[in-house]
């Protein structure tokens, strides 16, 4: 299983304090992934543990996302929402660890 970030704020929290929470529009599988990016060639892998469903169109929903937004990458929880490239009305929040094998 491959997660794949392409995100400047989101790949750099991860690169620098190795965990993020990310907002994505699949659905990934609890565990371990390969870490692909634009931004880099290395090769890393990550475990990655689904947190919860967020309705885009339901601000008590987005609003959940307060908590965690400071180990997204982001300044506001508008910032992250901005800034998801594949958008849906229904997202999955993960939180992502980098790991070593």
């Amino acid at each position: 299983m491959t997660i794949y970030f392409n995100v400047p704020e989101a790949w750099s929290y991860l690169m620098t304090y190795r965990e993020v929470y990310t907002i994505r529009p699949n659905k990934k599988i609890n565990g371990l992934h390969r870490v692909l990016s634009k931004f880099t060639e290395d090769r890393m892998h990550c475990t990655t543990q689904f947190i919860t469903e967020i309705d885009m169109k339901d601000p008590e929903s987005v609003n959940q996302l307060e908590k965690y937004v400071g180990k997204s990458g982001f300044a506001s929880v508008d910032e992250w929402i901005n800034c998801i490239p594949k958008r849906k009305l229904k997202m999955r929040l993960y939180y992502v660890r980098l790991c070593f094998l």
